[in-house]
């Protein structure tokens, strides 16, 4: 299969490139990260999450049971970085009872689903994740407000 001038590897290797350059030179760098693994961790949980709701009680949770320690407070810093770096989107959950945007149970889109094959390799079963991806840019490329 080739992509334009580039067979699948060569693609992979661009890709890779980009998160590895984003990633470590964008926001490490800039936000003077200093564990750096668990940093990809919470990106990684992220990534093979994309559409799913989740809080960052949830992440800091689940690292909690891998043996890994990290503050609800630093969770939502590197959520917040990533957004700005725009690597992630947020979709803000909306409560039709009391017509307000609740603040937990977000879901988050990769501003490049290749990032998501880049990072975690391909597998069928995220194909209905990636597509609602899709949906969610597309919806927003036309100018509507997308709500969980």
């Amino acid at each position: 299969m080739t992509l334009g001038n580039f067979d699948e590897r060569a693609a992979y290797q661009i890709v890779e490139g980009i998160y590895s350059s984003v990633i470590t030179n964008d926001i490490t760098r800039r936000h003077n990260i200093m564990n750096f693994d668990l940093f990809n961790r919470v990106v990684k949980y992220i990534v093979e999450n994309v559409g799913k709701t989740f809080s960052a009680n949830a992440i800091a949770k689940f690292l909690k049971s891998e043996g890994r320690s990290l503050s609800i407070e630093a969770v939502y810093n590197y959520l917040s970085w990533l957004e700005k770096a725009f690597v992630i989107y947020r979709c803000r959950r909306y409560d039709l009872q009391g017509k307000s945007i609740l603040k937990t149970q977000e879901k988050f889109y990769l501003a490049d689903s290749s990032l998501k094959y880049c990072i975690m390799g391909f597998n069928p079963k995220s194909v209905a994740a990636m597509l609602e991806n899709i949906v969610y840019f597309e919806l927003r490329r036309r100018g509507y407000e997308v709500y969980v």
